[in-house]
């Protein structure tokens, strides 16, 4: 383009040839940095020492001392650096001179400050000295007829330099002026010893743009040889005196240190070490897409659109050679234009990538209008979509919920092609893989699309990676190669360990004893999954996750174009923004893992928005909270509140959206409500009302509590069957987990149901599997087949696939669990999963969440006194009524006790919430066998022995 292109009319032939292969080089080397971001595994490289400053003492000009920053760009191979004034010490290599030099400006020759007087940056140095004045140097105007209107100057009496050059002559006026003033130009005399070509204008620019100056072309760009002192041409002149040597300077060039995450070699630990012994790579050094800026060059020979792209502008820019960067602006390219700043135009720069031109209109379509599209996403789309073409294998490797998936199901919708999808998890068999390659091959030779591309999930979790890396990496399957519009990529999840100390809580913690017991080597993993083959390794692409600035333009397309939300108010559309992404920042860092929540999490919470707006939430009282305000706290609760396992972390997960909602609610009218949500208690007050409005209606049977183990688990599995949204209800036993599920179905039965309030939701069929070490992917699925088929016959009804104790299926070493991956997008059926510890985030991050927190004391006692009232009152008939003061005078210290042990154990859990439950209703009956009012102190003794005496 015309950047790179030589300037016929120039008038120093030389210079801007030097000028333009320097720009040339820069942008190949653009474009080579781009090539090997896009098309190459970015990995941390290993530690090496490297210059990343200069400091320079002694220079008789004080602005050259300090310290000058390494730039991110090199000129001539060398390192090049910039000072806090804005100057630059770089290498020059054109020409016989080959030195270091100091100017304003990075240019492959002209006139410089300071420079060296060989490739040496330590060797001798030469600065030039400030203007000083020349009386012997004279200028006056003459009368020549070779001179445009007869004008010329005559030049006499200047300094003859060491190079033997001088600024004398006659300088006839040229017909084309400079700066709107007369141009002069010498005129050569024949026989002249050497070429010389000197300009008289006026100045342009500084504190004065009216003085007269001698320079060696017809702009200022590389100085002057001489300056008048004032606007009179034919008055004083200065020159500049010989250069002076600097003999006190010193120049130091600083090498850095390493960080504390550089990367070093070495000695590998016993878990490397295997994992290398199996042809396995652990991919811990991988760089994280985040990690870069992703620059890029995007131009169409269709369209003539060319664009800088980036994920930070600002530091494209940084890292660009200044003088690509001011030529580029020059011919009218942005080059500062954000990838979030394209919204406008995405489907224009798709077109220019891809060749298939879509209108805006029918870009906003694709895949429903679901997805959105920013910039990171754009990013990720180029790095996928370049590396299909030139035939490089995709080996997409991310944080779960990071869109993977979708991105690829964009893609091939925007393409036109179709795209299949093979949900890999521990039962996949041989027949699988060929299976779906056979698909692909009948869809190209049927014409029915002209291309397919493969998507393999999550392909570290099965038995048959050979295979697979086969299809990858050699595009054959058992040595047949693969057709060529047969397009195969892949996704897989990082091998990575648990941060120390994080363990399965909240609850127990699932061991195998004895000798012969095999060791767990997936314990200590976020995921499980297998290492990475070395064969994949290089071409293995970090997907990344999410950045806190990405996910919020996610968030807010998201709410802008959710049900519910989308009618919003902008002002209260950015509150809404601002509490998801603030309790996807609290979740992160609570739970310590950046997977732990996802965009997916995102999407549940506008759904459940929606569902709350049209079906529990009532319009809003004169001063109240408004129905919008209401629904999304609802939301939020499900969503992230009863996923925290502690009830400190639940308080303060309120308080943290209550102070980011009065900082947004500023621009929300008071008129509207939201600060009445935003004052103490108002979320909770909220959660309470909607918690009441469902299990006041239910019927739980004598001597069962409503308590708050109870009523959360059935608040937040009914909310998530009537979604079809799937739910983990994870908590020790005793938490009423299996209890919750019993009195939803005896509860939930449509038209036959007890109470009015549930006969206008449809009735609960559960399809039960109880899981265990032994379970296996095939039997899991067959289930799941079962509850489909149902749910498709039956009218009026929510089929629900029940996983109980799905957290013992998690250890089994075929991986059983990893076919829910699949399962848990879109469920055609309701999937509930119950469990004593949290699985991996993989498929937690699939689902709602709901930990169970420890109980309260007062919790403790209310459910023993709904466990020994009915009891009791059948002793009150017998031997008279037995009050519930009377109760409550021996079963509080009791629960107090029982509150203390229970919450102080170290180590594994020896005491549950049964031990307790026991202790009631065997000291129930004993009061009831005896007829008796008062609790005597050998029955207690008795009843302590015989549940707690086994420690």
């Amino acid at each position: 383009f015309a950047t790179c292109m030589l300037d016929e009319g120039a008038l120093d032939a030389k210079k801007e040839r030097d000028h333009k292969s320097m720009v040339k080089g820069e942008v190949v080397h653009f474009a080579i940095r781009t090539a090997k971001d896009f098309a190459c595994r970015q990995v941390r490289p290993l530690y090496e020492p490297r210059v990343i400053a200069a400091k320079l003492t002694g220079f008789s000009i004080y602005q050259f001392n300090g310290n000058w920053r390494r730039t991110e760009y090199d000129v001539c191979d060398q390192p090049c650096f910039e000072s806090n004034r804005k100057l630059y010490l770089y290498f020059r290599s054109a020409g016989a001179n080959k030195q270091w030099v100091i100017d304003d400006v990075i240019q492959p020759t002209g006139a410089v400050f300071s420079c060296s007087d060989g490739p040496d940056i330590k060797g001798r140095w030469t600065t030039q000295q400030g203007w000083a004045n020349c009386p012997a140097l004279k200028v006056r105007k003459v009368n020549n007829a070779l001179g445009f209107q007869g004008e010329a100057l005559e030049v006499e009496g200047g300094p003859t330099r060491s190079n033997g050059t001088h600024d004398n002559g006659l300088y006839l006026r040229q017909p084309d002026d400079i700066n709107n003033k007369p141009h002069f130009m010498l005129l050569e005399t024949a026989g002249a010893q050497t070429s010389r070509r000197r300009h008289i204008f006026q100045q342009s620019k500084g504190p004065t743009n009216n003085k007269w100056q001698i320079c060696p072309v017809c702009n200022e760009d590389e100085g002057a040889f001489a300056l008048s002192v004032n606007s009179d041409v034919s008055g004083m002149w200065q020159v500049m005196p010989p250069d002076k040597e600097e003999a006190r300077k010193n120049v130091e060039l600083v090498m850095d240190t390493p960080p504390a995450d550089a990367v070093v070699e070495k000695e590998p630990d016993e878990t490397d070490i295997a994992a290398s012994a199996a042809g396995y790579e652990t991919a811990t050094d991988l760089l994280k897409w985040n990690e870069g800026n992703h620059e890029c060059m995007l131009f169409s020979v269709t369209t003539h659109a060319l664009s800088f792209l980036s994920l930070n502008p600002a530091l494209m820019q940084k890292n660009m050679h200044p003088q690509l960067l001011r030529d580029l602006k020059l011919n009218g390219v942005n080059v500062g234009e954000g990838v979030d700043e394209l919204n406008a135009r995405f489907h224009e720069v798709l077109g220019a990538l891809t060749n298939v031109v879509r209108s805006r209109e029918e870009a906003n379509e694709v895949l429903g209008g679901k997805y959105c599209l920013t910039g990171d996403a754009l990013l990720k789309m180029l790095a996928i979509f370049v590396r299909v073409r030139c035939g490089i294998p995709v080996v997409l490797m991310g944080e779960c919920g990071c869109g993977k998936t979708f991105t690829m199901s964009y893609i091939c919708e925007w393409l036109r092609v179709r795209l299949l999808t093979l949900d890999v998890h521990g039962g996949t068999q041989d027949s699988d893989i060929t299976d779906i390659f056979a698909e692909a091959q009948r869809l190209i030779e049927s014409g029915e699309s002209p291309e397919v591309f493969v998507f393999l999930d999550e392909i570290n979790t099965c038995g048959h990676m050979g295979l697979l890396t086969e299809a990858i990496c050699r595009r054959s399957l058992h040595g047949v190669r693969l057709p060529d519009g047969v397009h195969v990529l892949a996704a897989l999840n990082p091998y990575r360990r648990r941060p120390p100390g994080k363990g399965d809580t909240p609850g127990l913690v699932f061991q195998m004893h004895g000798a012969a017991t095999t060791v767990d080597s997936m314990a200590s993993l976020v995921y499980r999954v297998h290492p990475v083959p070395k064969t994949l390794r290089d071409f293995v692409f970090d997907f990344g996750s999410l950045s806190s600035k990405a996910e919020a333009l996610y968030v807010h397309a998201m709410v802008e174009g959710a049900p519910g939300t989308s009618d919003a108010g902008r002002a209260e559309m950015e509150v809404i923004v601002a509490l998801i992404c603030a309790s996807q920042e609290y979740v992160r860092r609570v739970e310590q893992e950046e997977s732990s929540v996802s965009l997916r999490d995102v999407k549940r919470t506008l759904q459940l928005c929606h569902w709350f707006l049209h079906n529990v939430v009532g319009p809003a009282e004169a001063g109240g909270i408004p129905p919008l305000a209401q629904a999304i706290t609802l939301a939020l609760a499900h969503v992230y509140w009863y996923r925290l396992s502690e009830t400190k972390a639940r308080v303060e997960y309120w308080t943290v959206l209550r102070d980011k909602g009065r900082l947004g609610g500023s621009r929300t009218s008071a008129s509207k409500g939201w600060t009445e949500l935003f004052k103490a208690e108002g979320f909770e007050v909220v959660v309470t009302k909607a918690q009441s409005f469902f299990c006041d209606n239910m019927d739980v049977g004598d001597g069962i509590a409503l308590n708050e183990a109870l009523t959360e688990n059935l608040f937040v599995v009914i909310v998530c069957l009537l979604n079809r949204i799937p739910v983990f209800v994870v908590g020790k036993p005793g938490s009423s987990k299996t209890l919750a599920m019993q009195v939803i179905q005896s509860n939930l039965q449509g038209q036959q149901s007890t109470r009015e309030f549930w006969r206008k939701f449809p009735s609960v069929h559960l399809f039960q599997y109880q899981c265990s070490p032994m379970s296996s992917s095939s039997s899991i699925l067959a289930q799941f087949e079962m509850a489909k088929r149902s749910q498709e016959a039956a009218h009026d009804t929510i089929t629900v696939l029940l996983l109980d104790e799905v957290g013992l299926a998690e250890h089994s070493p075929d991986m059983p669990l990893k076919c829910l991956h699949g399962m848990l997008v879109d469920p055609p059926v309701a999937i509930v999963g119950l469990s004593n510890w949290i699985l991996d985030p993989a498929k937690m991050n699939r689902a709602v969440l709901l930990n169970r927190t420890e109980p309260s004391e007062d919790d403790i006692q209310l459910t023993g006194q709904h466990i020994i009232g009915p009891m009791l009152s059948r002793t009150g008939s017998q031997g008279g009524h037995v009050s519930s003061e009377a109760i409550a005078n021996w079963l509080g210290p009791l629960a107090a006790a029982y509150h203390q042990i229970y919450t102080k154990q170290k180590g594994r859990d020896f005491v549950g919430m049964r031990d307790y439950y026991n202790l009631v209703k065997l000291l129930a009956a004993e009061l009831h066998r005896k007829r008796s009012r008062a609790l005597d102190p050998e029955l207690l003794v008795v009843a302590l022995c015989r549940n707690f005496g086994g420690k």
